[in-house]
């Protein structure tokens, strides 16, 4: 017996593959900001500011000391040291 099978035609999986790449290649660059380039994180634009206060319980100022002590453990923990 005979096989009829349909011939392989490999220029039509080709253009298909094409045609999918393409899909592809409209979807990850036309499709949000519009630019080709990452949207960057916290830790890659440049990191985050915060100001903090210091108060005391009795409302009046803390000491130069105090809030060098303040200072050096608060960067301690930042910086995991």
């Amino acid at each position: 017996m005979a096989s009829s099978s349909a011939p392989v035609h490999p220029a039509r999986y080709l253009s298909v593959f094409l045609l999918l790449l393409v899909g592809v290649y409209l979807l990850v660059f036309l499709t949000g900001d519009k630019r080709a380039a990452p949207k960057l994180g916290i830790d890659l634009q440049g990191g985050t500011r915060v100001t903090l206060t210091a108060r005391t319980p009795d409302g009046s100022r803390p000491s130069r000391d105090a809030l060098a002590q303040a200072q050096q453990i608060i960067s301690a923990r930042v910086n995991g040291l």
